[in-house]
């Protein structure tokens, strides 16, 4: 019996699967050989977060009638989803989670967990564009405490949705991310060449993470152009 939850936070469509786990024990991980390997000089931590992300997404696949299965990596560490599903995988600290959705219906999901704490000064001007910046500003005040590291998971979640799709690099100044507080929703917008131009993503907040999460819909034509 594993302390992996369906999550209530409300940052995907009804058709995925957000699956979660907090400072626990976990049981069995079904991981490949190579996974084990990598994994036989890696820290405690490392061995936790890889396991703990991979075991929230063999639950999630359950939960979409699937089988609790090994997930391969790619070359850069990229999760190969089994067939029919399409995900992403996110953990810091303690916490990790997993997306999961059905391929029939998605090009992609992105997700991305960050504590809620302060992004340095260095970190956010090297991720965040003029607009971004001036965003950041209006938010002195506001619910949000760390708004900057809210940009951030965004941009996160971006990357990993555009990854799959894309199969290259997206810089964090090719991505303007304009955020709607009352919705607690976002609106990206890709600043480079190519079919894949705009991404839209939910995000949820708490006292100690911050969550945001993208899904490319196969039947939205907005978003390839």
């Amino acid at each position: 019996m594993t302390n992996v939850q369906v999550s209530s936070k409300a940052i995907f469509s009804e058709g995925v699967v957000l699956c979660e786990i907090h400072n626990s024990s976990i049981g069995h991980v079904p991981i490949t050989k190579e996974q084990e390997q990598y994994l036989s000089n890696a820290s405690e931590n490392r061995k936790w977060e890889f396991k703990a992300g991979r075991l929230c997404a063999a639950q999630a696949m359950e939960k979409l009638g699937g089988f609790q299965t090994e997930i391969r990596s790619g070359k850069r560490g990229e999760p190969h989803w089994p067939k029919g599903f399409i995900g992403s995988i996110t953990h810091k600290g303690r916490y990790a989670a997993a997306a999961v959705g059905r391929r029939e219906s998605l090009l992609s999901i992105g997700i991305d967990v960050e504590m809620n704490d302060r992004l340095s000064e260095k970190v956010l001007q090297r991720i965040a564009l003029p607009e971004e910046l001036s965003w950041l500003k209006s938010q002195e005040g506001s619910k949000y405490q760390n708004p900057e590291k809210l940009l951030f998971a965004a941009k996160e979640a971006v990357f990993k949705a555009w990854f799959p799709i894309q199969q290259c690099w997206l810089g964090f100044s090719e991505a303007h991310v304009a955020f709607n507080e009352g919705m607690e929703t976002f609106h990206v917008s890709i600043l480079r060449s190519g079919n894949l131009r705009s991404m839209s993503g939910k995000f949820f907040i708490d006292q100690d993470h911050i969550l945001a999460g993208v899904e490319v819909p196969i039947d939205n034509s907005s978003h390839l152009k």
